[in-house]
């Protein structure tokens, strides 16, 4: 059944892009230039098609809906858009590029272009999503890969999801559209939404003409089509030297091997977890790893072996953890690391705060902080971790792909808490005072990426 189903993704794929391969322009229903507009704003007309914004100066979203093969189904469209109540819809003429780049992506599903749309289940699997609608069909994709190995090994993790008939290609980017919030009415905070960050420059195969929409009244398609876009190649200058089809170097002497001597192995000190200490880092861990499944002992804050091995039975199921393990060697996140930035719950951890700030992340090197702790200094921590937790246990509430980012966020945070605090236990510190040590540590690490949680 599978094979069926990967077959017909496949047969539809083609046909997709037999159209667009074939189409000299495409028509969008244009709705009309709005001042922050809102999903809610066009829920009246979701079940025509795929609205989608472009973003303007000054807060102006120019917002439109398709695209069309024709100009008979665009205005067609135009007139149910009209109907809902945006009198002043148009037909915009799209014409296609002549050369274009190409991106790698991951075709999720095609759907119907009309109805609703879950959102919520395409974000679960990946936060960055585009789509592109043709006539009646819209087209899902998984974005934003460096290169098609990049997508290829993302592509278990999306099947994993659900989408079983998903597949990694390379695609134009002809009308293909960044999924936001105003889109979906998901407000994804993870995830950058530039179109510009899915194609960097390894994976440019032609060069990029960029045409502009014409926006058409809703009459008779005109009887020509507009001039084509022209491409015109350099060519040799006449009489300019030419360089010989070979050169034959030159034999080299054989010198005589040298002989280097091998680098010593550089020990990275990684702390022993004593589970005999109380922990308030342990409970935390535990609590998630017992709303896995993964763990059956008792909350205890004492990080033994039952906790040793059901975090490893996550570390090994999870599929978001999963993920970011696989990003984490796709970006290589700190591939120059040293000390105690090579620990592993370290890497998850700045990887996962990078997707969440879209790439931009301001993580910094992991470096014990031992400064004295004042009465004052202790309380401004403690808050600073209770505001944290509070807000982020909310915005997890808010959405279930924020609830499985949380789940792991808190995992590799709470992971690498208790390895910090381990560091300054065996530097003779108190439990407690470790804590403190440990969370401030934390906090000048990725207090940055987190501040929206703790302002």
């Amino acid at each position: 059944m599978g094979k069926i189903q990967n077959i017909i993704a496949v047969m539809l794929c083609i046909a997709f892009f037999g159209n667009l391969s074939a189409q000299d322009n495409f028509y969008a229903v244009k709705i009309g230039t709005f001042v922050s507009p809102q999903h809610a704003d066009f829920t009246s007309i979701q079940d025509i098609g795929f609205v989608y914004s472009d973003p303007k100066a000054f807060n102006h979203e120019l917002i439109s809906l398709g695209d069309f093969s024709s100009h008979a189904k665009a205005v067609e469209s135009m007139l149910k858009v009209r109907s809902k109540g945006f009198p002043d819809a148009t037909v915009n003429l799209i014409p296609m590029a002549k050369k274009e780049r190409q991106i790698p992506v991951i075709q999720m599903a095609t759907i119907s272009a009309s109805g609703v749309k879950n959102w919520a289940s395409f974000f679960s699997a990946y936060s960055k999503i585009y789509a592109r609608q043709l006539d009646n069909q819209l087209t899902i994709y998984a974005g934003g890969f460096d290169s098609i190995e990049g997508a290829k090994a993302i592509l278990p993790f999306i099947k994993e999801a659900g989408f079983k008939g998903a597949f990694a290609q390379m695609i134009k980017t002809t009308n293909l559209q960044s999924v936001k919030e105003l889109e979906s009415g998901i407000r994804v905070e993870m995830a950058s939404t530039s179109t510009e960050n899915m194609a960097p420059a390894p994976v440019i195969v032609e060069e990029v003409f960029t045409a502009k929409s014409v926006e058409v009244p809703a009459a008779p398609i005109p009887q020509e089509a507009p001039a084509p876009v022209v491409v015109q190649k350099t060519l040799p200058v006449e009489g300019e030297p030419s360089l010989p089809a070979a050169v034959v170097a030159a034999p080299t002497p054989k010198a005589a091997p040298i002989v280097v001597p091998a680098t010593p192995a550089v020990k990275v000190y990684y702390p022993s977890i004593n589970g005999k200490v109380k922990r308030n880092a342990a409970i935390e861990i535990q609590k998630v790893l017992k709303a896995e499944k993964k763990y059956d002992g008792s909350l205890d804050g004492f990080y033994g072996p039952g906790t040793a091995t059901a975090f490893e039975k996550f570390t090994k199921t999870n599929r978001q953890w999963r993920k970011y393990q696989m990003l984490t060697e796709l970006w290589q996140i700190d591939k120059n690391a040293t000390g105690a930035d090579t620990w592993s719950e370290v890497k998850i951890l700045k990887t996962i705060l990078s997707e969440m700030n879209g790439g931009d992340s301001k993580t910094r090197s992991l470096k014990f902080d031992d400064k004295s702790l004042s009465n004052i200094r202790s309380k401004e921590l403690k808050q600073w971790n209770e505001s944290l937790w509070t807000n982020l246990t909310g915005w997890s509430k808010r959405d279930p792909m924020h609830a499985e980012v949380a789940t792991v966020l808190k995992v590799a945070f709470f992971q690498t808490q208790v390895r910090i605090e381990e560091y300054f236990i065996e530097k003779g510190k108190k439990p407690e005072v470790a804590r403190l040590h440990a969370i401030a540590t934390l906090k000048a690490m990725v207090g940055k990426d987190l501040e929206r949680f703790t302002e």
